[in-house]
């Protein structure tokens, strides 16, 4: 407040408030005209949409990504995030685990065509704005190129 004042400080809290509840209003309604949308298909065309959506988003499925219900038609979605914190890896049995925890950055749904393009839709449409990815990778597989040069397989 000190830099612009008081009256302008206020003015401009009052503007943050009013662009919140726009983008607020604009991602709710941006959802309920997708469901009804998904909701006026035919059952049959409904089930070869989620089918087509489960393949879409698996291979569209990143280390910084997770599968989440669409805020739309409840179908499987896809998060896409990027990295703000890993754990050290640890060893569980013969298998590398690492946690890591992503900021969820978008989301796309492949049956109803829902696509919430930053954190800030994100936020207003009720799904998680983090998600932690376990990654999992067998020590056999992880030294797989060190026996490859030992044995001269080049």
């Amino acid at each position: 407040m000190d830099l612009l004042g008081n009256d302008e400080a206020i003015a401009a809290q009052e503007l943050l408030k009013a662009s919140k509840a726009g983008l607020e209003s604009l991602v709710k309604q941006s959802i309920a005209d997708y469901r009804r949308a998904f909701n006026c298909k035919s059952e049959n065309e409904k089930k070869q949409l989620q089918t087509r959506a489960l393949f879409e988003s698996s291979t569209e499925r990143t280390q910084m990504s997770r599968f989440v219900d669409c805020p739309a038609c409840s179908t499987e979605g896809l998060v896409k995030g990027r990295s703000i914190r890993r754990s050290k890896p640890y060893l569980e049995d013969d298998t590398l685990v690492e946690e890591v925890t992503n900021l969820a950055e978008s989301f796309s749904c492949f049956a109803c065509g829902l696509i919430l393009p930053n954190a800030s839709h994100l936020q207003w449409s009720g799904l998680e704005p983090q998600f932690t990815v376990v990654i999992e990778t067998s020590l056999q597989e992880h030294h797989q190129y060190e026996y490859y040069d030992e044995y001269g397989n080049d």
